[in-house]
């Protein structure tokens, strides 16, 4: 059976070389087109590098064909990133190309690949031998023009295969330029069809690559692999690890590797050369029960299966402690087979918390139940320096109607100046401060409160002062029933800003944006879920000042730019930093892509201008870019090196790490 186009003509066509053996034309120079930011490392070629390395990797399978006796060839494109041709061998281009394949199918009726292509792994552990799917060998390349070769397999079709079922080709490669001091570069991609020339119409599109990426940014194992649909060509269900005896059926290994710490039994896959990976100390950034984080509906065109299919080995990859047999730890007792697990885990029943699936991982934050806090109307008075502020502003579910101060388990007030750098502040409770607004433009309405603050501004206040609000009250969840629950609901910390000394309020720099935090935590909530917005309101706390500036017992300091960046790095700090608290978060990305947190240019120092107590470090104070960069850069050599920079007056960072500069920022974090 053949594809829809022959290749029997390609592979008889003979070109010259001309262009790849004496050189790129002109034309041809001219035409390309690379596309790179200063966080990727070909940004910084010169003209002559870029012409003569032409870096990048994109690699596509346009055709396929099968012969009446299984052999499968298919045609490949290898291009550059300005879409020019590379050669595989590296002898006409820079840099040899490793190029693999695999093939499988999703037989008819069926839900998961088989691989046509398979070893047998033998464990020098346990002795155990398994089954797994691996790539192709014993194939042949033929070029049939510049950057287009035949691919050949060694491997055959088995006589009888289905024609009608889905197929895949599948494949993966990697550019290999280290030479030239530029990363792989890597390229995968798989090819869907139908043999015998019908619609393809059984796919698994269960998680997107687009929603990996939220957090793994970039998702790359195995060295070359990094597309979740060549992943479950080969983790598919049966397949297991001879070592540990362990699946790495993708339902089963991607839920357990999330669910690390919390898993009774833990997950550990010994891979290759011995390599033990351990998943227990894993923490998902989230809430678990956010299936909807991965099984996106709006990229995966099945996401709802994960609702729509329950079966033991899903749910058991995290309910880890149900033994299926006897029952035990199911309230719904033994189950011998996946047939009936819908009957109770329909995909949405009509309560929360109820054995629905939906019903089952709703989050307390997330309950249709809560009616929302909102702050509106805030208006700061008595704002000059000296001055003992008042606060009015109003309180509203979100349906607009207001909320009675008597309802808060918690309001605060938290207050903080200049918004240059916060340097002072103070909390106010408003709960037992504050009094119904009379007169003015509030008219003593319900949900509208003044407090008057208990202290003053500093005499020497200046600039524009921040106030930030953070209330909760507690709130009970399908009251009357069995599965009655009290909660805290939380606000979203509004932050409000006040001219002291300026003409107009000037807003605190915008360094993160908590819309990128969420990308990966989804609904980041600290300190008790009680503060959430990570785009203003963590600042006010987290100053300069805030840990190490206490002199009789002085800690690590706490202020935000130290604790974000080694929070982050936390696994591959050379000192201690809360006694090791962080030392085992494993950042799931790229540390070293600024923006993935940062607005804007933020990311490139330089801007604070008070100075951060750090005892603990090798050096206090440290000045505003230092205490930023030394988050993440804590050795020895590189305190040594801030600090030999650092004078009185000022830092001297900008004069080798600013844009433009040789050594800037963007070109030591380039990948």
């Amino acid at each position: 059976m053949k594809g829809s186009k022959s290749l029997a003509r390609k592979l008889s066509l003979v070109l010259v070389l001309t262009l790849v053996s004496v050189g790129l034309s002109a034309a041809v120079i001219k035409s390309m087109d690379y596309s790179y930011s200063p966080l990727d490392k070909e940004f910084y070629l010169t003209q002559e590098q870029m012409i003569f390395l032409r870096p990048g990797l994109n690699v596509d399978v346009t055709e396929w064909a099968i012969a009446e006796d299984g052999t499968v060839t298919v045609r490949v494109e290898v291009t550059d990133d300005s879409g020019q041709p590379l050669d595989l061998n590296g002898v006409f281009t820079p840099g040899s190309i490793r190029l693999s394949f695999v093939l499988g199918t999703i037989p008819q009726g069926g839900q998961w690949y088989q691989s046509y292509i398979t070893r047998n792994a033998s464990s020098d552990i346990t002795g155990e031998t398994a089954v797994q799917p691996t790539s192709d060998s014993g194939g042949n390349f033929e070029e049939i023009e510049p950057g287009v070769y035949i691919y050949t397999y060694g491997t055959k079709l088995p006589a009888g295969y289905d024609m009608d079922a889905t197929h895949s080709i599948g494949w993966y490669a990697q550019r290999d330029l280290s030479d030239w001091d530029l990363p792989s570069a890597v390229s995968d991609g798989v090819l869907t069809f139908v043999p015998s020339g019908g619609e393809v119409e059984t796919i698994r599109s269960i998680v997107s690559n687009e929603a990996c990426a939220r957090c793994h940014d970039p998702l790359i194992l195995h060295g070359r692999r990094h597309s979740v649909e060549l992943c479950i060509m080969c983790h598919y269900e049966g397949v297991i690890d001879p070592d540990t005896g362990n699946t790495v059926d993708m339902r089963e290994m991607i839920h357990k590797i999330h669910y690390g710490e919390d898993l009774t039994n833990g997950y550990t896959i010994i891979g290759y050369r011995n390599s033990v990976h351990d998943y227990s100390h894993v923490v998902l950034p989230q809430d678990i029960r956010n299936c909807e984080t991965c099984h996106d509906a709006e990229t995966a065109s099945q996401a709802e299966a994960a609702y729509l299919n329950p079966t033991r080995a899903a749910c058991g990859s995290c309910h880890d402690d149900v033994i299926w047999e006897s029952g035990e730890g199911h309230a719904g007792g033994a189950q011998v087979s996946d047939n009936m697990c819908a009957n109770c885990h329909m995909p949405e029943g009509e309560l929360e918390y109820d054995a629905s699936v939906k019903g089952a991982h709703t989050i307390e934050s997330k309950s249709a139940q809560l009616a929302g806090i909102n702050v509106t109307d805030v208006v700061v008075t008595n704002n000059g320096p000296g001055g003992s502020i008042d606060v009015t502003f109003t309180m509203t579910n979100d349906d607009g109607t207001p909320i009675d101060m008597a309802e808060m388990n918690r309001m605060r007030l938290q207050i903080a100046g200049p918004s240059g750098d916060y340097t002072s502040g103070w909390r106010e409770d408003v709960v037992a401060g504050a009094v119904p607004a009379g007169g003015g433009s509030f008219r003593q309405a319900t949900g509208t409160y003044t407090l008057s603050s208990a202290q003053m501004l500093p005499e020497d206040a200046s600039g524009t002062w921040a106030v930030g609000f953070n209330g909760r009250r507690i709130v009970t969840l399908n009251a009357g029933t069995t599965k009655e629950r009290e909660v805290r609901e939380t606000m979203e910390n509004e932050v409000f800003y006040t001219a002291v000394t300026d003409a107009e309020a000037v807003p605190r720099r915008a360094i993160v944006d908590d819309a990128k935090c969420e990308e990966c935590h989804e609904d980041l909530a600290m300190h008790g879920s009680n503060y959430h917005n990570a785009s203003g309101y963590c600042q006010l706390c987290h100053t300069p000042m805030l840990g190490g500036s206490d002199e009789e017992e002085p800690g690590d300091s706490a202020t935000f730019p130290l604790l974000i960046h080694r929070i982050h790095n936390g696994a591959n700090l050379t000192r201690d930093y809360f006694e090791g608290e962080f030392s085992e978060v494993h950042y799931p990305g790229d540390l070293r892509n600024c923006a993935k947190c940062h607005v804007g240019d933020s990311w490139e120092g330089g801007r604070g201008v008070a100075a951060t107590p750090t005892p603990l470090e090798l050096y206090s104070p440290m000045l505003s870019t230092s205490v930023a960069c030394l988050g993440c850069h804590d050795s020895e050599p590189a305190q040594a090196h801030a600090y030999l920079n650092t004078a009185p007056f000022g830092e001297a960072c900008t004069a080798c790490h600013a844009d433009g500069k040789k050594y800037s920022v963007a070109s030591r974090h380039a990948r």
